[in-house]
């Protein structure tokens, strides 16, 4: 999964995980379950997810807890 923040937004890429809704429903669910995530949504035709996060969680900690869940990240970016 790769991860694009614009300010308190992330922007996860997953080639590998995001292939069927079941993992799209996955992914949705760890994002949802995680303290300070505001919004967050899947885009299976981009392979791609988004969350809107406050600043009580980084992004190193949504990546771990998404690759905990079996979905790794390969990395993410900041956009202002």
């Amino acid at each position: 999964i790769s991860l694009g923040l614009v300010g308190s937004e992330m922007c996860i890429r997953d080639s590998a995980s995001l292939t069927h809704d079941d993992a799209a429903a996955e992914v949705m669910f760890e994002l949802q379950d995680l303290p300070c995530i505001t919004v967050a949504d899947v885009d299976m035709a981009k392979q791609e997810a988004w969350a809107q996060h406050t600043n009580m969680i980084s992004p190193e900690e949504i990546a771990a807890a998404l690759e905990e869940a079996g979905h790794p990240c390969s990395g993410w970016t900041v956009q202002d």
